[in-house]
């Protein structure tokens, strides 16, 4: 029978030196070389054997204000620190537990500006804990550490009560040095997190069509008919006189490669190299970009850019349209028709997220409107200034109904947090806030359809925001 003398084990992989010396039943010994993670998870787990872990544990739940059963997030905490590389963990946790007013302050976190909070929450422990596996280990528990209570709990929220001095909050998400956050972070799937809403918002269309909404037409398959059409001229063009003109290459290319074009990335590389029509027309596309679409039989051979643009968006309007009306299109069909600017206004005011909130959206909207031009904020115009203006009307509806200081968006990819300060704002202040940041807002929920839904998404009931 074998007997393990642990004791010495730990000592020696403390000590950096990777080997393990077992004593045979006979007396005998041998010294055996070990892997440096194995010899880690060693460590690890004789540290964790010997040490209070589940008491430091339960103290880091208690003070960050989650009550009610948390079993389960407890046991993948503890999960994540014996399973990792990270030879300080309980160590860790031990600080963690015990010095809750030394751990990231939301002061660090200004609003306004896009920061790292892997870095700034490895900046604010002990250079002593800032080891080698601490990055894994924030992340894992990121993504994996989520307490339970009454409302659904999402990524963040977790995280910077855990490392942070963030509380469990009372009507936004965290209590963090005494202000409210609302925590919205891109997810796992990075699709971006639901404002709150009443489903007002995805019924606005009915409003519109009642101030003048024109008839509904898909503003994708209407830009990607432009760019196809363009095309078509071109090439009817170059057929005729077997040549384009620079001119005429430039309008194509500034179509094409305008962001209201629609077209994929590697459509707009390609014509990005587009010098001449046989660019277009006949020589066959550069295997660089290739990537934007697979070729079908129709395009085996020597497809051209010509050939394989207009496949891709053929069966791009063909799909769209199966899936019948969205919201975004919804909305352009009726502020890319109205000129005049008060109608405009307030079209922009039923993009209300609640029906009921105490807060004037009208009123602030006119005060916007008094700086900013109004015809700026057509989807046509500028999608990016349109989208952002209603995202800021959202969250100025969400603030009135739940009544949180600052909102977080934040990208779980990146760990990129971006603070907006919503204290006493308007909806002009949070745009300047976001406009020109990284911060989106996608406008392309559920909408209703003659007046019954139709689903998009797992039904959302407002804009979602979304940390590129």
């Amino acid at each position: 029978m074998e007997s393990i003398e642990l004791s010495r084990i730990y000592e020696q992989l403390v000590s950096g030196d990777a080997s393990i010396d077992v004593q045979f039943g006979d007396s005998s010994k041998k010294t055996y070389s070990v892997s440096d993670v194995y010899a880690r998870q060693i460590s690890n787990r004789i540290s964790i054997d010997n040490s209070p872990i589940d008491s430091y544990i339960d103290k880091i739940f208690e003070s960050a204000d989650w009550s009610g059963d948390q079993t389960a997030p407890k046991e993948t905490l503890k999960g994540i620190v014996i399973g990792s590389n990270y030879s300080m963990g309980v160590e860790l946790l031990n600080y963690l537990s015990n010095n809750k007013d030394k751990l990231l302050n939301i002061k660090e976190l200004n609003t306004g500006e896009v920061v790292n909070f892997m870095d700034l929450i490895i900046d604010s422990l002990p250079n002593e804990l800032q080891k080698e596996g601490l990055r894994d280990v924030i992340s894992k528990i990121h993504y994996n550490v989520i307490p339970k209570a009454s409302t659904n709990v999402g990524l963040g929220e977790g995280t910077f009560t855990i490392f942070g001095t963030a509380t469990k909050g009372n009507s936004g998400d965290l209590m963090w040095d005494g202000l409210e956050l609302e925590v919205k972070t891109n997810g796992n799937t990075n699709t971006g997190a639901v404002l709150g809403g009443d489903a007002t918002f995805n019924k606005s269309f009915e409003k519109l069509k009642e101030l003048g909404a024109g008839e509904y037409t898909d503003r994708i398959v209407r830009a990607n008919r432009f760019v196809l059409d363009a095309l078509n001229s071109a090439k009817e063009a170059f057929e005729t006189s077997g040549t384009l003109s620079q001119r005429d290459i430039k309008v194509l290319k500034d179509i094409a490669l305008d962001d209201k074009s629609f077209l994929s990335l590697g459509m707009k590389r390609g014509f990005e190299s587009v010098e001449s029509g046989e660019d277009i027309f006949i020589n066959p596309t550069s295997k660089s970009f290739l990537s934007f679409k697979k070729p079908t039989k129709a395009s085996v051979g020597q497809p051209t850019l010509y050939s394989r643009v207009k496949e891709a968006i053929d069966e791009r309007i063909k799909s769209i349209q199966t899936k019948g009306e969205n919201l975004p299109s919804q909305l352009s069909s009726f502020f890319d028709v109205v000129e005049d600017s008060e109608l405009l206004i307030r079209g922009f005011a039923e993009m209300k997220t609640y029906a009921n909130i105490k807060t004037d959206i009208n009123s602030q909207l006119v005060n916007f409107f008094n700086s900013h031009n109004i015809q700026d904020f057509k989807p046509s115009t500028s999608y990016t200034k349109f989208s952002t203006l209603i995202g800021a009307i959202s969250i100025i509806c969400y603030r009135d109904v739940i009544g949180f200081d600052i909102l977080s968006t934040g990208n779980d990819k990146t760990f990129e947090m971006f603070n907006i300060d919503c204290r006493e704002k308007t909806v002009s202040d949070i745009y300047d806030q976001v406009i020109g940041t990284k911060v989106l807002f996608d406008l392309n929920i559920d909408a209703y359809e003659n007046g019954v839904p139709r689903s998009q998404t797992v039904f959302a009931k407002s804009p979602r925001i979304k940390l590129q």
